[in-house]
């Protein structure tokens, strides 16, 4: 079977003639449609008069019959053409020059219907003969370009400005339509999870982590090949119930299991046909490292650069929303917990592929003993312009818990995070610095419990082991509670000092009698001591270990006490 060429397949018309007529009385009209070329034309003639029009325009010579006439004799064409004659001819016939858009896009129209319909012909010869269905679907995908559509199209600044070009959110703040996007973070920062709430309010019109405003709900698409069915399956189902949406009833989330090679072409078709057939807004890829052979290229930008420019190709033509989810280069532990920049994206090109963004980061370490509770850093950008940093907390509860693992999140402020993180290791440090005090005191009571004598701070420091000021700092403390006793003697060296030793009380508790001493303390003290019964105290056996720290947890409570006392 012998193909037919174009020219067989077009039907004759009038609108080139039309189109070139205006042209020819009014040649401003060129630029309403840019895209209209010579190759366009069936009519030899046509394309001749319109290469002189291009070529007189190029050199600024002003249009018209005459200029026309004379720049194709120069050509050697203008008897090809019919002469003037038919240039006077063209200008009668065309109807109206506010029409020119019309005629101009009837003739490329026409064109681009006649070629693919010699195309079609084509491939039914070819699997006819036996050749690979996904390689001819492939050649007729990649040679039929959209109806009208010029590669390489410039806009003059004019049709720039009177073009109707405006960002348009799925999410608000967060999510653009139609711009490449990234998921990114490094390990146990729940991007699948994250992924998949992000779905659910997509599908369902639901606030994205309770927080966004979703603009538009429709169909989205999640390929996983990391986590596994079942993962997904029971993720998906507590994210859908945290957020009261009944998952059985949710009919615009699409599952994939299989991910596609991004440099395939039959596997970038067949993603084509999916979101063309299922209409889907939203596509999410997960993971990317799974879906790019990139080997000893991850590094070099212009090699990652050519294999996601096959996405960027594939999102503009279908108007799907392309998300890639990627992970960030392992932190150098100086930053490892701060809020993550758009430059830890691994690999070369990624960062500069993706026109928005989600960034992720925890907050604090990764506890395997309470791996419910996650804090992360939020991040959302784009070269559109929305930037904002937020504070995540999740909980997604235990498998031991009645009712299994939940979905609970709240999104705040980084700065009331911050403010928190500044809180909590003041907290820490106070707590250190107490627990330190309380072990000082402690080794300072047990070095004069083995001096057995009264003795200078130079000595206790020795046996305690301490630095001089903190068993000063202990002493301190001994002395106001009336746990020690000072006074005045001569060192060694025939100076007088002060000696340290255990008081009267303490030093009877440390005697002979330590199996029967006598704890004065009420119940709030933790259970160390007995209750009190009237005013009068109970006497009851405890160990001389617990004696010793129920008197270091009063002593350093007091100071603690008299400290906020001073502060207030």
């Amino acid at each position: 079977m012998i193909s037919k060429t174009s020219e067989e397949l077009a039907q004759p018309g009038k609108m080139e003639n039309y189109a070139v007529g205006c042209l020819l009385i009014d040649p401003k009209c060129r630029d309403e449609v840019s895209e209209l070329t010579v190759d366009h034309f069936y009519s030899d003639r046509n394309r001749t008069i319109l290469m002189s029009i291009d070529r007189l325009r190029k050199n600024r010579i002003p249009i018209d019959t005459g200029t026309i006439a004379e720049d194709l004799a120069n050509q050697g064409n203008l008897s090809q053409i019919g002469g003037v004659p038919y240039l006077i001819a063209l200008m009668e016939s065309a109807p109206q020059t506010a029409h020119y858009s019309h005629y101009a896009k009837r003739v490329i129209d026409r064109r681009w219907r006649a070629d693919l319909s010699r195309k079609l012909l084509q491939a039914g010869e070819s699997l006819n003969s036996g050749e690979d269905l996904d390689k001819v679907l492939c050649e007729l995908n990649l040679s039929s370009e959209v109806q009208g559509k010029k590669r390489f199209e410039f806009l003059t600044s004019t049709e720039l400005i009177k073009s109707n070009f405006k960002h348009e959110y799925l999410i608000n703040g967060v999510l653009l339509k139609g711009q490449p996007c990234i998921i990114a973070g490094p390990k146990k920062c729940l991007k699948t999870n994250i992924l998949i709430a992000l779905a659910v309010s997509l599908a369902t019109g639901q606030p994205f982590l309770g927080k966004f405003y979703v603009e538009k709900n429709g169909n989205v698409g999640v390929m996983s090949g990391e986590s596994g069915p079942a993962t997904i399956q029971e993720t998906f189902l507590r994210i859908s119930k945290s957020m009261g949406c009944p998952p059985d009833q949710i009919e615009g989330i699409h599952f994939c299991f299989e991910l596609p090679a991004i440099e395939n072409e039959p596997d970038l078709l067949h993603i084509r046909r999916t979101i063309e057939y299922k209409n889907l807004d939203v596509l999410i890829i997960d993971p990317a490292y799974l879906c790019l052979s990139l080997g000893d290229g991850a590094s070099n930008l212009f090699s990652v650069g050519e294999k996601l420019k096959l996405l960027s190709r594939l999102g503009q033509e279908t108007g799907c929303t392309i998300i890639l989810v990627h992970h960030t280069r392992k932190s150098n532990g100086r930053n490892e917990f701060s809020e993550p920049q758009l430059e830890e994206i691994a690999f070369a090109g990624f960062q500069e592929w993706a026109r928005q963004w989600i960034l992720l980061n925890r907050r604090e370490e990764y506890r395997p003993d309470n791996a419910g509770i996650h804090k992360l850093h939020f991040v959302a950008g784009g070269s559109a312009g929305h930037s904002q940093g937020w504070a995540l907390d999740i909980n997604e509860g235990s498998i031991d818990n009645e009712g299994g693992r939940v979905w609970e999140t709240r999104l705040f402020a980084s700065q009331q995070a911050r403010a928190e993180k500044r809180a909590s290791k003041e907290q820490d440090k106070h707590r250190a610095k107490k627990e330190q005090l309380e072990s000082d005191i402690n080794k300072v009571f047990i070095a004069l419990e083995k001096l057995g004598k009264p003795s200078p701070a130079s000595t206790i420091r020795d046996k305690a082991k301490l630095s001089t000021q903190r068993t000063n700092t202990a002493l301190l403390e001994l002395e106001e509670s009336k746990s020690i006793e000072s006074t005045f003697k001569k060192a060694g060296n025939g100076r007088s000092c002060e000696h340290y030793s255990l008081s009267t009380v303490m030093a009877g508790r440390n005697g002979t009698q330590r199996d029967n001493e006598i704890s004065l303390s009420s119940e709030h003290h933790g259970g160390i001591g007995p209750p009190y019964k009237g005013d009068r105290p109970v006497a009851v056996h405890v160990s001389e270990s617990a004696c010793k720290q129920r008197d270091i947890h009063e002593l350093v409570d007091s100071k603690e006490e008299k400290v906020i006392t001073n502060r207030f």
